[in-house]
């Protein structure tokens, strides 16, 4: 039986889960690993097409590109972030769980209650909030319309950054007046390491002896600046330190303090509405995840604790930031599951809360089991193993399946046992294509998900 959508329900996908044409209708980033793995063996030439001009700012991209659709499967730019599973799963579930309506240029009198918002998730999130409020608002109004929907308002539903562009439009351009909830899954609301990382490090790693060097790239995108951690998270010999209170080595102090300002917007915004809306934060809290660093030789050394402690999260975003400015972090409200960043839009346990707070249920997951964290590099080049490090309690027997992105089974194996709360587990000879790596501990319901690329060597020139 599927359910009534009363509202017009919204999903935003993270960084680099939109397609993007270019003015003549050609993908620039497409929507298949094909592509990707194309971008990459030619030397990244397709990828740095994608590069913007110096001082961009919030404006709207200058080169024409424009976004199409979510991307549907596993995708990602070697060493910008991490590998994300796409957004079919999602879709799919919206449409088999609810009376979904998408509207349909071929059939403009259909009235729709479900819309999703792809965007060029290279400009500043503010530009892309501006762009949602341009789409939301007329797709809202065409909906109550109908009779039986004039209350009815907005629901959004965003991953990673996606959460970051609705939030700035409910919580800054005033969008808080017509919606409902806000719900983020896995969303660095107050940034992550990786961005620190890639920025500060440059972007020439993770493909084995293949290195794709895109780090013109990566420092052009104000929406990367935008993720830099807005917490104290660079050690030094006085404490923690702000990405605002040091020197970075090669990033401009603006580009930092623009994006530290858009933080300091959300956060005096979210005071000001929050109370207009409810927020549903869906994270994940057991993966090994870096959240501090500190400077060394002008590289960043990222590290997995702050303080001493270590807070966990979803491999990508740390614990503490996925929780949005307005929400303490002991509050009620606050959901997790236990599976890496780029899994969390086809998580089931994420699936089954989402039913729950669009259909006003209290119908929560429990995922019982053991806590489990997994470690392994998400981009490969043909002929390396991929190598899992597994971090749960020993005497346990801990199962990992390599999958490919349609669900069938390439390989399984039972991780060997280190003694000392650790295992281990490979997969040699794995063929270029996309996967997915699951592990679990045998009996118990919790299973964790980590999409995966293997790239084919490089072409000899």
């Amino acid at each position: 039986m599927t359910h009534q959508l009363n509202d017009v329900v919204v999903v935003l996908p993270g960084i680099m889960g939109s397609t993007l044409r270019d003015r003549e209708g050609n993908e620039v980033w497409g929507t298949s690993l094909g592509s990707i793995v194309k971008g990459v063996l030619t030397r990244g030439k397709a990828i740095k097409r994608l590069e913007l001009p110096a001082g961009i700012g919030d404006d709207p991209a200058p080169d024409g590109v424009v976004a199409g659709a979510l991307m549907p499967d596993i995708h990602v730019i070697p060493g910008i972030w991490s590998v994300s599973i796409g957004y079919e799963r999602l879709i799919s579930w919206f449409h088999d769980t609810f009376e979904v309506v998408e509207e349909d240029r071929a059939h403009p009198e259909r009235i729709a209650n479900f819309v999703q918002f792809p965007y060029d998730w290279r400009l500043s999130n503010r530009a892309s909030a501006v762009a949602l409020q341009a789409r939301i608002e007329p797709a809202l109004e065409r909906f109550r319309t109908q009779r039986g929907h004039e209350d009815a308002r907005v629901v959004f539903v965003g991953h990673s950054m996606g959460g970051l562009v609705a939030r700035y439009y409910v919580d800054v351009l005033g969008g808080h007046e017509i919606t409902r909830k806000v719900v983020t899954l896995g969303t660095p609301h107050r940034g992550a390491l990786n961005a620190l990382d890639s920025l500060v490090n440059g972007v020439s790693k993770g493909i084995g002896p293949f290195k794709l060097d895109l780090t013109k790239l990566s420092r052009s995108l104000p929406s990367l600046y935008q993720l830099l951690p807005e917490y104290a998270c660079i050690e030094s010999d006085a404490g923690l330190r702000k990405t605002t209170e040091v020197a970075l080595p090669d990033l401009a102090a603006h580009d930092i303090a623009d994006a530290m300002a858009f933080h300091e917007e959300l956060r005096t915004g979210s005071a000001a509405v929050t109370a207009g809306y409810d927020s549903h934060p869906i994270i994940a809290r057991t993966q090994p995840t870096n959240t501090t660093a500190r400077l060394r030789d002008g590289r960043v050394e990222t590290i997995r604790t702050i303080e001493g402690r270590d807070e966990g999260g979803d491999g990508t975003v740390p614990r503490l930031s996925a929780i949005p400015y307005g929400v303490t972090p002991d509050a009620a409200i606050v959901r997790y599951t236990k599976d890496k960043h780029g899994a969390l839009p086809a998580n089931e346990p994420v699936l089954v809360e989402l039913e729950g707070i669009l259909t006003a249920r209290q119908f929560i997951a429990r995922d019982v089991g053991y806590d489990v964290g997994v470690v392994l590099d998400d981009i490969l080049l043909a002929g390396e193993p991929i190598e899992a490090s597994i971090e749960a309690e020993s005497d346990l027997l801990v199962d990992a399946v390599l999958r490919t992105q349609d669900g069938a089974v390439v390989a399984r194996s039972t991780a060997t046992d280190h003694g000392d709360d650790s295992y281990s587990v490979t997969f040699p000879d794995v063929a270029p294509g996309a996967y997915v790596a699951e592990v679990s501990v045998r009996g118990s319901d919790g299973v964790v998900s980590n999409p995966l690329v293997v790239l084919p060597p490089p072409e000899v020139e």
